[in-house]
């Protein structure tokens, strides 16, 4: 369960009309998890608590709120996040809520919030994030908020050992001005590449918030120079290798975004000595226009062979593809003990809650050596008693 606690002290100023004001101090505030009797530390960690916070507050004649005006103070966020500000003012009268903030949140490490998060997952490291907001709202929006590394870095444990991102910087933020909504992002590191972002979201002068309906423009940019480096993130004994590059324009609506540009890959391979894979010399161009996305070249070679797969996705609210592949004595495997070489043809159709597949291969050549050790094996005979 959840439960929240107030302590305070306060002055109640009667309106002659009606209402009145409310101007006081909360001692304690807490919000946590309740294990039937009381909020405690050993009920487990707090989600938010704060101490001495002063503020003002207006009601109506029938006891609505109307005005809030809070002093300097901070909130604590899951022990761990510590949100100060130096201005709230909040107003309600009118047909939209009038609405100030000027906070900051310090310096806070992710990875414990991510661990609480999911905790069956081994997120660990230093990584550092900080943010500044500064929001006012009255007849149009006004912003600046601003999230943002500051130092460290974040790894991940699993049954594959421990990878680390290789942050070298990380960076969101949103300016809203004039009716304009600008989005930038900013992600380097070593393990996943660089990707830069800006976008325009321009909702129409009645709307104070961007909707689906909202136009939509900007740019994406995308590279990974070494694919190799997310070899980390796959399975023990496969290697990945190749460069990978994306630049796209967006445009249409916040909902349903067209994207226009190209993806490129070269060198493209994937390997497992223990298993007899080894694909390389891989190729892909992409083109991206509107919601679709079309394959011009996408080729990979397996031995003497080749494979080629030609088609087009669907990227919108109905995201789906339909593919063509066609093999030319493609090596699927390679080892000593375990060959194969096919032909053939094949259709693939996906959908949001299907897959069709239909074609016709051929084994060109194939070797399975059922006389290795790992063959298959009758179990030892019981014991006779």
């Amino acid at each position: 369960g959840t439960l929240t606690r107030v302590q305070g002290e306060g002055s109640w100023l009667a309106d002659s009309a009606g209402g009145g004001r409310w101007r006081g101090r909360v001692a304690q505030f807490g919000v946590g998890p309740w294990d039937g009797t009381t909020l405690a530390a050993d009920a487990g960690p707090g989600w938010a608590d704060a101490r001495d916070l002063q503020a003002e507050l207006e009601f109506d004649a029938r006891g609505g709120l109307t005005t809030l005006q809070a002093s300097p103070g901070q909130l604590r966020l899951a022990d761990n996040v510590r949100l100060r500000w130096d201005e709230v003012r909040l107003d309600l009268r009118g047909p939209a809520p009038k609405f100030q903030l000027r906070a900051d949140i310090d310096p806070f490490l992710l990875a414990p919030l991510l661990a609480r998060a999911q905790p069956a997952l081994g997120w660990g490291g230093d990584l550092r994030l900080a943010a500044r907001v500064e929001i006012r709202a009255d007849d149009k929006l006004d912003a600046d908020v601003v999230f943002e590394r500051r130092d460290g870095d974040l790894k991940l444990t699993d049954d594959n050992g421990t990878q680390t991102f290789g942050l070298s910087d990380f960076r969101v933020s949103l300016a809203a001005h004039d009716g304009n909504w600008y989005v930038t992002t900013a992600l380097a590191g070593k393990t996943i590449g660089e990707l830069a972002g800006v976008l325009n979201l321009r909702p129409p002068a009645s709307q104070r918030w961007p909707t689906a309906d909202t136009p939509i423009d900007g740019v994406i940019e995308a590279r990974v120079a070494n694919i190799g480096i997310w070899g980390t993130w796959v399975p023990p004994g496969w290697r990945l290798s190749g460069s990978l590059q994306t630049s796209a324009s967006v445009s249409g609506r916040v909902g349903s975004p067209e994207y226009v540009g190209r993806v490129v890959g070269s060198d493209l391979g994937v390997r497992n000595l223990l298993q007899g894979v080894e694909v390389s010399q891989g190729e892909v161009a992409m083109t991206l226009k509107g919601s679709k996305a079309q394959i011009d070249r996408f080729t990979l070679r397996g031995g003497d062979g080749t494979l080629a797969i030609t088609g087009s996705a669907e990227l919108g609210a109905n995201p789906g593809a339909q593919l063509e592949l066609k093999a030319e004595r493609f090596r699927v495997l390679g080892r000593v003990d375990r060959q194969l070489t096919g032909s053939g043809n094949a259709s693939l159709a996906l959908g949001p809650e299907q897959l069709k597949l239909n074609g016709r291969f051929t084994v060109d050549d194939g070797l399975f050596d059922l006389t290795r050790s790992d063959a298959p094996s009758l179990d030892e005979p019981l014991p006779v008693t």
